[in-house]
């Protein structure tokens, strides 16, 4: 499924399949989504399709704790001046209108954004060196302590971004798809944390590698996944297929908690960062109730290092593994019915729900048991 080419603005509000009004009743207890709400009332509301044009939020002075209440709008997200960037014709350009930064925050410390879609013209089959034009779908930049609290993300060059000054980042509830290079790029090697989050292909999961003057020293810092569902994904990268790894990293990149999360490869035959793999595993400092699946019935390359099991990690491969992540990646979507869809999206049956299985979060909720394998 490809979003390359998103959807008109006009179709964007009626995308939007919002269930945040269902019966409280029927709704599992243990769903944190949107709970600022409880405590703060929202400082900006949008309830519109902004389309190819930017969304900026700039904090008022005075206010302390603010709330961003995006349910209801949503965003296009565009970095290509064509759809289909080549050596001789790349995503500089073209005629095509781009947006590479349709939603940003801007120094607003301790700010949360709730809700919200966001698709993509960012182009998902041409080479990654020639469809670098620098974007993301959200922009958190001089802003420490934010929050990005059920947002659905459909395609994208990166799908969340914490810039300079931004430390803390917390993403959780929310649901990204078919991002071209990073998930979560932290790339000034903060603490963040990834928690009760569906990313559903990715060319690469969280960075934290520094470049050009965001270099800076990241040991002391930790790096948290809780209740993740994290699939990687080939792309098409300097004239080969290649996937990311779990973190793109450096030396100098954070230590790494992982737990009651799902870390799946998607592979037919590319190439990997063995780096990436090795740091990945080697700077754990904490690990349980997580698994490994090799979606592929082809063997794991030998040059990739498989989780060690004294990291808290199982290892599945082929069909059982693509079970596996088809049932987490519906629980996921049946246990967080309050998070807007794109009309492909599969819809949520509370019912089904299986707060003891991957994709529940149930890292967060009262159970207090690790998911059944």
């Amino acid at each position: 499924m490809s979003f390359s080419w998103g959807l008109q603005q006009d179709d964007n509000l009626q995308a939007i399949r919002s269930l945040a009004a269902l019966d409280r009743g029927q709704q599992p207890r243990w769903d944190d989504t949107f709970e600022a709400l409880l405590t703060a009332r929202p400082a900006e509301k949008l309830r519109r399709a902004y389309g190819l044009s930017r969304y900026k939020f700039v904090r008022a002075e005075g206010h302390e704790r603010v709330v961003i209440d995006a349910r209801g709008a949503s965003f296009i997200v565009a970095n290509s001046g064509n759809p289909n960037p080549t050596a001789e014709n790349d995503c500089k350009q073209g005629s095509d209108p781009v947006n590479p930064y349709p939603l940003s925050v801007t120094d607003s410390g301790n700010v949360t954004l709730i809700g919200g879609i966001i698709v993509s013209r960012v182009p998902q089959t041409s080479d990654w060196l020639y469809t670098y034009c620098n974007s993301t779908a959200v922009h958190i930049r001089r802003s420490p302590g934010a929050v990005v609290d059920g947002i659905r993300i459909a395609g994208g060059w990166d799908g969340v971004r914490a810039s300079e000054g931004s430390p803390h980042l917390l993403l959780k509830n929310s649901w990204l798809s078919d991002i071209r290079d990073d998930a979560v790029e932290n790339d000034y090697l903060y603490s963040a944390s990834v928690h009760d989050t569906l990313i559903d292909g990715a060319f690469q999961g969280i960075s934290v590698k520094s470049s050009g003057s965001a270099v800076r020293n990241g040991l002391q810092e930790t790096l948290v996944l809780s209740g993740v569902l994290l699939r990687l994904k080939e792309y098409p990268y300097r004239g080969r297929s290649r996937f990311g790894a779990v973190t793109k990293n450096e030396i100098a990149s954070p230590a790494i908690q992982i737990r009651n999360s799902v870390i799946a490869v998607d592979y037919h035959g590319a190439e990997s960062w063995r780096t990436y793999w090795i740091r990945s595993w080697s700077k754990m400092v904490d690990a349980k109730d997580n698994i490994f699946l090799w979606l592929s019935d082809d063997p794991m390359p030998e040059s990739l290092p498989v989780p060690p099991k004294e990291a808290g990690f199982q290892f599945v491969s082929g069909a059982a593994a693509r079970s596996i992540w088809d049932k987490a990646k519906q629980n996921w979507i049946d246990c967080h019915p309050k998070v807007a869809r794109i009309p492909s999206d599969p819809g949520s049956e509370i019912r089904r729900c299986d707060r003891n299985y991957w994709g529940a979060g149930f890292a967060g909720h009262e159970s207090g048991r690790g998911p059944r394998p």
